[in-house]
């Protein structure tokens, strides 16, 4: 009977020196079960479960790092394996060290540059990150990607920023800058990739009661044109006066001399870039 009792104490005192010692650890530690070291239910360790107070790690790019044919206008979209409370996105030419401007939107775990301009084709672009947690942890990587040949076709970069232009490349060389008009807030230019389609001399519309000359199709009723002309044909002056600044009602406004070289120089199927 003596010898049962003294095995009781014993448990007991075992068990209570255990359950102590799990309780200081859990003071210490209050982090350990989420630590990714051990999670009740399971025999592995979870992969995707950060530390608490672990350094930010990029765990997705888009483009993807190497890309090797990146296109010419996309968002560098990074996201890392948890929340961040500030983040920066450097974006340059490799080949000549000219960054790229742009602006930076944060959600959650996903940091995005947005370009204020194109990639120039057939280069290699360099893209850091750098990044804090929550706990004002911070990181730093780098990756890289090329972007799409282009030979010495001729293409088009429209931009609706604070100032609205068309800029023609040819390859990765800008030939020509032209002030344009893109469309007013209640009739924005839609954005994105689009090819030049068909065209012709000039058109009216008795919707907007008015008419422009060398127009060249993009997508529907998007169109690339002059400054539109009055019902004697003659160029309304107040509208020309707005080139640069948002004024259409969709189309791509050039000034009559800018629109005729257009017409007559990109041909049929070149890409046209609309970007904010």
């Amino acid at each position: 009977m003596f010898k049962y009792k003294r095995a009781l104490i014993l448990l007991l005192t075992v068990s209570f020196t255990l359950v102590a010692i799990f309780s200081m650890a859990m003071l210490l530690y209050p982090n350990l079960l989420l630590s990714g070291l051990y999670r009740p239910g399971t025999s592995e360790p979870s992969s995707r479960t950060v530390v608490a107070g672990a350094r930010p790690e990029v765990i997705e790019t888009s483009p993807a790092r190497d890309e090797k044919m990146a296109r010419l206008y996309q968002s560098i979209d990074v996201t890392l394996n948890q929340p961040v409370s500030s983040a920066s996105i450097l974006v340059f030419n490799r080949e000549n060290r000219i960054m790229v401007p742009g602006k930076i939107v944060i959600s959650k775990t996903r940091a995005s540059f947005i370009p204020a301009s194109v990639f120039l084709p057939s280069k290699t672009y360099t893209v850091i990150i750098r990044a804090a947690s929550k706990e004002h942890i911070k990181m730093e990587d780098r990756f890289s990607f090329n972007t799409v040949p282009m030979g010495e076709k001729l293409w088009v970069e429209v931009k609706l920023g604070e100032r609205h232009s068309v800029i023609v490349y040819k390859g990765s060389d800008a030939i020509k800058y032209l002030p344009a008009s893109g469309g007013l807030p209640e009739s924005p230019t839609p954005t994105g990739y689009f090819y030049t389609q068909d065209r012709g001399y000039s058109f009216w519309s008795s919707k907007f009661d008015e008419g422009a000359t060398y127009w060249v199709r993009l997508a529907g009723q998007i169109l690339v044109h002059s400054v539109p002309r009055d019902d004697r044909w003659q160029t309304k002056d107040d509208e020309h006066a707005k080139l640069g600044l948002p004024a259409s009602h969709g189309c791509i406004r050039l000034d009559e001399d800018d629109a005729r070289w257009f017409f007559e120089n990109i041909p049929q199927g070149s890409l046209v870039i609309i970007h904010n």
